[in-house]
């Protein structure tokens, strides 16, 4: 059994199963399945203003030397997804273990889906630190990645951002795959 499929087995598994489901749903019910083509064909590009991805920053630079995150929040046109806004989230992993390792409660996940079901818009992605790393994902944030989700990962170096980059897990989860990234207003 795969470390992803273990993570459903632990405690409050059973919300990170029903949050699974309900984003695959969701990408099913726009996109469709039958034609073979894939949600993440469509949805190639990741648009953030440039305020936005100062917030990130500034929040990450903040948690260094451990890494920080939250959630993005936005909407599907086309060919993007829009960042409209970005949610921090307290890291709940072990102190210990906070400079290499990022975690929330499933809790966050249910708050912040609902939230965004409120406010008109959709729970879009994840961001995060690695901080005196590079901007890209670790193998355990591939194993704990959810289909249809944009990751923006930013390196911080000695506390201060120094990359910024968009990913997506591929459709049969083996691997990421870098996405353009598009700041401005």
């Amino acid at each position: 059994m795969t470390a992803f499929l273990r993570q459903f087995q632990e405690p409050h598994g059973h919300i990170l199963r029903l949050f699974y489901f309900r984003v695959r749903l969701a990408a099913e019910a726009i996109f469709g399945t039958a034609s073979g083509t894939r949600y993440e064909d469509y949805l190639n590009i990741v648009h953030i203003s440039t305020e936005l991805r100062g917030r990130i920053f500034t929040q990450l630079q903040a948690a260094y030397p451990n890494e920080g995150g939250g959630f993005l929040l936005g909407s599907h046109r086309n060919d993007r997804v829009t960042i409209r806004e970005v949610r921090p989230i307290s890291n709940v992993y072990a102190p210990e273990e906070q400079f290499h390792r990022y975690a929330m409660t499933p809790a966050d996940w249910m708050r912040l889906e609902d939230e965004a079901d409120a406010r008109g818009l959709a729970l879009v992605g994840y961001y995060h630190s690695h901080p005196d790393h590079p901007a890209i994902p670790s193998e355990f944030d591939r194993v704990h990645a959810l289909p249809n989700f944009r990751y923006l990962i930013t390196s911080v170096q000695a506390g201060t951002a120094a990359d910024f980059r968009a990913w997506q897990l591929s459709d049969d989860r083996s691997r990421f795959d870098e996405i353009e990234l598009h700041v401005g207003v």
